[in-house]
Order: C-alpha cells, then structure tokens, then sequence
C-alpha cells in the first residue's frame, strides 16, 4: 500500500512487519506535530486497524484527546462498520484517507480538482443502504450526530461514507437518536426520507 502521505516528520520509523503485542504494522499512513499514525493487523483477527503513535504527554489536553479517541474506538467496536473515513491535517493540508474496497485512496485536493459526488446525484438505493447501517447503530442505543452534508462524501464506487460524527464522551454516550433522525430527515428529505427510514427493519 502506498501512503497518500509526502511529509518529513517520520518520528518513530516502525518497519513493516514490526509486531507490537498482537498487531503487525502494515504501513505509515502519516505523521503530524506530536504523534505517527500507523496501518495495523490484529493477529488474532485479522483485522486492520489504525495506530496513532505520541511521542509525548506534557500536555494534559493530549491525555484528554486519547480518552476520547479510546473511547471512539471502542464505541466504533460494539457498533460495527458504520465507515468513518479518517481526516487528518499534515503540513497545512487536509487529507481523507479511504479503502472502500476496490483499491481507491484519495484525498481532498482531488475532488477539489474533479470535483465531489454531491449526495442529490445518488440513488434511493445509496441513501437507504447507508440508512441502513445508522439504523443498525441506533438500535444498539448509540446515536451518531454531526449529519450535515459536509459530514458526508460520496465514494468512487457510490457508497455513502461519513467523516465526522459525534459519539460523545468517555463514560457519557451519545444516545440523541431523535436527534439524529430529525437531521437525517432533513438532509434526505428529497429522497422521500420517511418512507426510506420506515421501510428498514
């Protein structure tokens, strides 16, 4: 895999094939001011999976950033593939890294460049497949937020993705699946969204 990633802030150089516990690296996917993220496998599973590496913790706002990052981590465990597209900001560039299953990586700058799907050009199909899967979190309890239309992008092979979300805070989860609802509704209200909605079990 080739990192979509030119920067020069390498801090650790983990190797591939480097097994930390039960996770080999795979590949750097980027470095930033404080911290490496790495593409991992989990042994046991098989599962890849994504490490952010800190060099340091002086600042006490950084510890608060990784309870919340644990915490999205495990929310996004019990929850399954709701397909959170990862962003990150390096050397004054936002990036959006994906795998969606047919060998697709891009970033931002591309669609600045072609320019994105819009969501009106999808199909009934699309919106109810991603409806789907955030019907299927909210009958865990779990509530996702943030649904505004640029929280959402439209991938190369047509599926609905999102890339930002708000699943609350470490030992207080979002649970406002009302509100959740009343914001997918308007966002998908073109596509007949009340008949979408009640037509999944």
């Amino acid at each position: 895999m080739t990192s979509i990633f030119d920067g020069e802030a390498v801090r650790f150089d983990i190797p591939a094939g480097f097994r930390v516990g039960n996770y080999e690296i795979l590949d750097r996917l980027g470095s930033g001011w404080t911290a490496e993220t790495y593409l991992c496998r989990e042994l046991p599973t098989g599962i890849r999976r994504a490490f952010k590496i800190y060099d340091q913790f002086d600042d006490r706002q950084a510890i608060l950033n990784l309870k919340l990052v644990a915490h999205y981590a495990d929310v996004l465990e019990r929850v399954g593939d709701i397909a959170i597209l990862p962003r990150y900001h390096h050397m004054g560039h936002l990036f959006l890294w994906s795998h969606d299953g047919l060998g697709h990586h891009y970033m931002i700058q591309e669609w600045i460049e072609h320019g994105p799907t819009p969501l009106s050009a999808c199909s009934r199909e699309q919106v109810s497949a991603f409806l789907a899967k955030v019907k299927r979190v909210h009958a865990r309890g779990l509530a996702l937020g943030d649904f505004e239309p640029e929280n959402l992008v439209v991938t190369p092979s047509g599926a609905i993705r999102m890339v930002d979300c708000d699943y609350g805070r470490p030992g207080r989860d979002n649970t406002n699946i009302e509100g959740d609802v009343r914001a997918l509704g308007r966002l998908f209200k073109p596509f007949g969204f009340k008949d979408l909605w009640q037509a999944l079990r």
